[in-house]
């Protein structure tokens, strides 16, 4: 698994959730974060000020055959990520976009890859936007992993 984002909220429980859940993941974020970004388990960290993450996860994939069965992209950046997810995601993995601020040229990007067929320019993996919803189940399971001591609340500060 891939979240792009580890220091965004989405991330962080993100990470947790798969570590529990016993997935690899690979995380990205700036340099100045990765040392806040190494939470217990995480597997692996890309500085996405230094690399290009699409063009690592495609490399990645044709040299280990790591292909992935979920990209959770919280962030939106790099805008190309969707376009190369043949590349890096296994036939039947899910490309998930957390609902953030796309440009238009981004959204034509994402329809053009969902409307065209693949031998010109679309994709034929799957992409699924979601927008943060109140779910009381779901947050109640947050909060036992937290009391469990299964999951961790990062506190920026107390006032």
């Amino acid at each position: 698994m891939f979240i792009n984002s580890e220091s965004s909220r989405t991330g962080k429980f993100g990470i947790q959730i798969a570590k529990i859940l016993g997935w690899y993941v690979i995380t990205s974020c700036s340099g100045a974060n990765i040392e806040l970004c190494k939470n217990p388990g995480l597997d692996e960290v890309l500085d996405y000020r230094q690399v290009d993450v699409g063009s690592v996860l495609s490399e990645n994939a044709k040299e280990e055959g790591a292909l992935y069965d979920l990209v959770v992209d919280s962030v939106g950046t790099p805008s190309h990520l969707y376009a190369e997810a043949n590349n890096f995601i296994k036939k039947g993995g899910l490309f998930v976009q957390v609902r953030v601020l796309l440009s238009w040229g981004d959204i034509k990007d994402i329809l053009i890859r969902l409307l065209l067929p693949t031998f010109l320019g679309g994709g034929d993996r799957e992409i699924v936007i979601v927008d943060a919803k109140h779910d009381v189940k779901a947050y109640e399971q947050i909060a036992k992993r937290v009391q469990e001591g299964k999951a961790k609340v990062a506190i920026d500060e107390v006032f």
